[in-house]
């Protein structure tokens, strides 16, 4: 709803690097992925916004002589992953998820929130870094060696150096999902994943920086930006956090919640999108918004939606 109101509005402007993000978790309802890429093809093909998919993913380097991995973002297409066919593409298996937990090492919970810190603020930090920087390009990351080096041999020797042999076959297998992932994350095209991308820009000739460069958020030297949220007026909890990341002042970031502030509510979301050519279509019954087996929806509502799923949705992927 916020993002439709702001472009039909004329209030973001591409020419002077205005974007639209999607943070894929990898563990959204089929019905979710097809709205926002209809929502996406009205942002760039109306209103010339352009509109990126990105996910969290991680790339090996070196500190303090130890070899670890170190959290990004990749740019990824719309359409689904195929390791021949289209090593780009977004993933719905619940593989990205999986790769945040094998990362940090434990699970998400309601104090810490692991899932929407790393897959949605941090990885959108990273990409912004990138953008703001404005370039064609983000930067390879990652080192030069033929092969990984945070290798099954290596993670055991960090874990008995630390810890001892108790817990260590456990741990290994927690890092399983990490060991798998690519140790590299190589440079991508921003014009290759957007209809759009740095072509306003470009058009505007605002001089584009180095493939290398990364803009910085933080610090004396931070560049400004704005986030537009659209947390909702009934939404008092996540206003009131996202108030305290704009308040903590560790960023440039200026964060603005118009709807909250203009007291629009779920009632009032819903109307308009009853109005509009295309809507969130789930399946009725059970709540199966955002990750579907997301922990906060309670137990019990859990409990409800692993009962009903074979009876209610066959799209849904069976890894999740």
């Amino acid at each position: 709803m916020l993002l439709l109101r702001l472009l039909r509005k004329g209030l973001l402007n591409p020419r002077r690097g205005d974007v639209a993000v999607f943070n894929n978790t990898s563990a959204e309802h089929p019905a979710t992925y097809e709205f926002v890429r209809q929502l996406a093809d009205e942002c760039e093909g109306k209103h010339g916004v352009p509109f990126f998919w990105i996910e969290f993913r991680t790339y090996e380097g070196a500190s303090q002589g130890l070899w670890r991995r170190y959290a990004t973002f990749r740019l990824v297409n719309k359409e689904l992953y195929d390791k021949n066919s289209n090593p780009d593409g977004y993933r719905r298996g619940g593989e990205v998820f999986e790769e945040m937990i094998s990362f940090h090492n434990y699970l998400p919970s309601r104090q810490t929130r692991s899932c929407t810190k790393e897959m949605k603020i941090l990885t959108t930090e990273s990409f912004i870094a990138e953008w703001l920087a404005r370039k064609q390009a983000t930067a390879r990351l990652g080192h030069n060696r033929e092969k990984p080096q945070v290798s099954k041999k290596e993670v055991h020797w960090q874990y008995l150096s630390r810890n001892g042999e108790e817990g260590v076959d456990e741990y290994i297998k927690r890092k399983e999902p990490l060991l798998k992932a690519s140790f590299v994350r190589p440079s991508q095209m921003f014009n290759d994943f957007s209809a759009v991308g740095t072509r306003p820009m470009e058009e505007a000739q605002i001089p584009l920086g180095h493939p290398e460069a990364i803009a910085q958020l933080k610090g004396d030297a931070a560049v400004d930006y704005v986030s537009v949220i659209g947390i909702r007026s009934d939404e008092p909890l996540r206003v009131a956090r996202i108030k305290e990341r704009g308040q903590a002042g560790v960023s440039a970031e200026a964060v603005y919640m118009p709807l909250a502030d203009a007291g629009v509510d779920k009632q009032k979301v819903q109307k308009f999108w009853a109005k509009q050519d295309y809507n969130l279509l789930l399946p009725d019954g059970v709540n199966l918004s955002n990750c579907v087996y997301c922990f906060m929806k309670g137990a019990n509502a859990l409990a409800e939606i692993s009962r009903q799923m074979q009876e209610i949705d066959h799209k849904l992927p069976k890894e999740l």
